[in-house]
């Protein structure tokens, strides 16, 4: 009986002894969140602290550059209206739509350049733009002055062209005594074929210095029509369809079904604040005096710091608008290059001279008229193996048949097309992209041409897959040396050799010179041989007198003036030069380098100051001497290639990508948007890219936080893509990984890196590698407790590192942001 009680009693001494070691945990552990939240709660407001003095000395630095330009705009006189001045830009176009006095295509061709310069001037006005709401107003009028130049320009054209065509006889070819001319500027190609000889035996027309091909049948080269075919470098009609907008599910009907579960959300924080102060009550209440004399600091209530406060922002449910049938969704794809336009016209009737006088054709209105041409019914469209194996000659055609307009286009190297395109037409009345009466026949990769079939004219657009290269397959943003002035004195970056030719050459592709800078990139748009018959005349209109070109048997023999007809417009971004004369204000800027790997392409974008540039993407290890000083080119996300070990084969392929068109710019971030869509490579997802591809659904706070302290922390520290981000499974988590790199030429060593947890609440370094089998949210127990990654970093960091993020430059700092922020790499990866 005795050794029984004694059992008994040794039983409930062991479960006192437990429940004592328990509460003594949960008193540590509530002491240790008590201390957390403590240095939490003051951590927020230090960082709160300097994000509002960095946003508020951006803001007046915004305001005097703004004030400064106004004043230079104001003394400039160059007989261009003001942009900022909306009643200056109306009255330009009222002045130049009442002209009748230079309605020559040389004349209008000229004043669209004034009009082009106008647009590059709004667009850089637009990328200054903040989201303030007097901002958002000044973009909405921005972009409607932008719309109304282009419309007057379009208009401009129709009526010089119709001015040409009235008197067309006069601008005969004295072989095929038709009209076969080209204008071109670097906005627009002005193509027209117009048939005055009246010639059965033409089949078909090559403008070869544009390198586009054109069936004429027989029913045609009897009649009085006009070829019009107009290639340009902006899309002024997307921006009407309904599917260019992302569209959101109304609130009404979403609301009901998510605003219990996204209550639940919001007030997750404060709901573990709560739980944390009733716990450390209940412990308090259960343990003896002696231990509640040790936490009477903890009976206070817990402070809610502002940043908990914020609602978690709804998931948004997009649905798609409504169009036709075989309309093109604008959300899946997107305009490259331009757009063609393509017209038969009718011919008017020739100026006659009776009597020594000359009777010409008043057109009235001034409007063109098309040439009436209905495919017949019964003809099928057919792709190229089937046209080969039709027996039937085409001489037994008759001359009433009327069978699609075959089209054959070289499109230019600048434009990157990865898999088939995507043709389409604009329906002016639908105000829809439709691929009805157009079918693509053959596409060749190796050099960029397209042969397609039509049976309508109009307005035809090339159309490639938005997210083409999403998601990510892996980024990296780590910093570059601080650029000084005192080392770029007379360096600038140069291109002289051309590396898809010359495989060899790829590494030596960019050197250096002390007396030039990048003025031209050299074009890589091949030159089809001229038809014998055909020497054409190209009038280049970009310098301020047009000229008049001369050509033989092998196309354009001056590079400088060959005729780019789609892709990125030139005039966008600045030299080295140019900007190597602004950066001259200060002494010390920061820069850094993004890597993204999409699913067709590796770009690297080169941040220095408010400008980006894109880099070579060469597989070999380079090492280029720039504006922004001696950096290295890494080959990859940690490892180089030895040039001995590549073939030129896999140069060639991977050469056939580069985006060379676009080396030796510095571009805004607006005109990087602009310039990689338009060369087909297009980086940026929309607001509703979520719903259409397959992408991480992370809590949009937390994410957009992290993007703003990546940002901060870029001078200093290198960020980089964790495969763990998307296998945690956990939305309100962000896996990435991180490291300090400071003035290193070289890429992050693989073992260098760190995995960082990123919440709402804190971030924390993990024990785990990157590359270990399985996941473990177990955090470093050497790292102490911190709210966020700038006050993680000024933990650790050293003091140079912490000294160029409290120095950072405000301009370089926005840039970042906004660049991470388009981009969205945490989630699109």
């Amino acid at each position: 009986m005795i050794g029984v009680n004694e059992t008994k009693l040794k039983e409930l001494e062991e479960e006192r002894e437990r429940l004592r070691e328990e509460k003594e945990l949960e008193l540590r552990k509530a002491l240790q969140e008590k201390e957390d939240h403590k240095v939490r709660v003051e951590e927020l407001k230090q960082t709160r602290i300097l994000i509002n003095q960095l946003n508020k000395r951006l803001h007046q630095l915004e305001v005097q550059c703004r004030d400064q330009y106004t004043w230079e705009r104001y003394f400039q006189c160059d007989d261009l209206p003001n942009p900022i001045i909306e009643s200056e830009i109306n009255t330009y176009i009222s002045l130049w739509n009442s002209d009748e006095q230079h309605i020559s295509i040389e004349d209008v061709m000229n004043d669209c350049i004034k009009s082009f310069k106008i647009i590059d001037e709004l667009n850089l006005l637009i990328s200054e733009l903040t989201d303030h709401d007097e901002d958002q107003l000044h973009l909405v009028k921005y972009n409607d002055m932008i719309h109304q130049l282009r419309q007057q320009i379009d208009e401009k054209l129709d009526r010089s062209i119709i001015d040409l065509l009235t008197k067309a006889i006069y601008y005969k070819d004295n072989e095929t005594l038709n009209l076969q001319k080209i204008w071109y500027n670097h906005w627009i190609v002005l193509c027209i074929w117009g048939n005055l000889s009246k010639n059965p035996r033409i089949k078909q027309f090559t403008f070869p210095e544009i390198d586009i091909t054109f069936d004429i049948p027989k029913v045609l080269t009897l009649s009085d029509c006009v070829f019009l075919i107009n290639f340009m470098k902006y899309d002024n009609y997307s921006f009407k369809c309904q599917s260019y907008y992302p569209c959101k599910l109304p609130k009404s009907i979403n609301s009901e079904l998510v605003s219990g579960e996204m209550i639940q959300q919001d007030d997750t924080l404060i709901e573990e604040n709560q739980l944390n102060e009733n716990k450390i009550e209940e412990i308090l209440l259960n343990d003896d005096n002696s231990e509640k004399q040790q936490t009477t600091e903890m009976e206070e209530a817990f402070e809610i710091p502002p940043e908990d406060r914020i609602p978690t922002p709804e998931s948004e449910n997009w649905i798609k608008t409504d169009m036709e049938e075989d309309a093109i969704d604008l959300g899946d794809y997107h305009v490259i290059g331009g757009i063609i336009r393509f017209e038969l016209l009718t011919l008017p009737r020739q100026p006659k001279t009776v009597k020594g006088w000359t009777i010409t054709t008043c057109v009235k209105p001034p409007k063109l008229h098309p040439f009436e041409y209905i495919v017949d019914a019964s003809e099928e469209i057919k792709t190229e193996s089937e046209s080969v194996m039709e027996e039937t000659p085409r001489k037994q055609e008759k001359k009433e048949e009327r069978p699609p307009i075959q089209v054959k286009i070289r499109i230019p190297k600048s434009i990157i097309i990865v898999e088939d395109p995507l043709l389409a037409r604009w329906d002016p009345e639908k105000l829809q992209w439709r691929t009805t009466g157009i079918q693509l026949i053959k596409f060749n990769e190796d050099d960029n041409t397209i042969v397609f079939n039509t049976s309508v004219f109009g307005t035809i657009a090339i159309f490639q897959d938005f997210h083409i290269n999403m998601p990510f397959q892996y980024w990296e943003l780590r910093p570059l040396p601080l650029r000084r002035n005192d080392l770029i004195n007379t360096t600038v970056q140069s291109i002289h050799s051309d590396p898809i030719n010359d495989p060899t050459n790829i590494k030596n592709s960019l050197i250096t010179n002390e007396h030039q800078s990048i003025t031209m990139i050299k074009s890589t748009t091949p030159i089809m041989k001229s038809n014998k018959a055909m020497n054409q005349e190209v009038i280049n209109v970009i310098s301020p007198e047009p000229i008049v070109i001369e050509h033989n048997q092998n196309g354009i023999t001056d590079k400088s003036k060959e005729c780019i007809i789609l892709g990125p417009v030139t005039t966008l971004g600045l030299s080295n030069d140019e900007y190597q004369s602004i950066l001259q204000s200060s002494s010390i800027t920061n820069q850094c380098l993004l890597i993204i790997m999409g699913g067709c392409i590796e770009l690297r974008l080169h941040i220095l100051g408010d400008r980006i540039s894109i880099l070579p993407s060469n597989p070999v290890t380079e090492t280029i001497k720039g504006i922004g000083g001696d950096r290295s080119m890494v080959n990859g996300p940690n490892k180089s290639t030895n040039v001995t070990e590549t073939n030129d084969t896999d140069l060639l392929k991977h050469s056939k990508r580069e985006l060379n068109h676009l080396w030796g710019k510095w571009f805004t971030l607006n005109e990087l948007i602009t310039v990689l869509q338009q060369s087909g490579m297009n980086i940026f997802p929309r607001e509703d890219s979520v719903s259409r591809i397959d992408c991480l659904n992370k809590n949009r706070l937390v994410e957009e936080n992290l993007y703003q302290h990546m940002a901060l922390l870029s001078p200093s520290m290198a960020f980089g893509w964790s495969r763990w981000n998307s296998e945690c499974h956990d939305d309100h988590t962000i896996i990435v990984t991180a490291v300090e790199h400071i003035d290193h030429e070289d890429s992050v060593d693989e073992e260098s890196w760190k995995v960082y947890s990123v919440t709402r609440k804190k971030v924390q370094q993990l024990e785990m590698k990157e590359y270990d089998e399985q996941f473990s949210p177990l955090s470093n127990p050497n790292q102490p407790f911190h709210a966020d990654f700038y006050h993680m970093y000024m933990d650790f960091g050293c003091d140079e590192g912490k000294r160029r993020v409290e120095e950072i430059d405000l301009k370089y700092f926005k840039t970042v942001n906004k660049l991470l922020q388009a981009t969205r790499l945490l989630v699109f990866s």
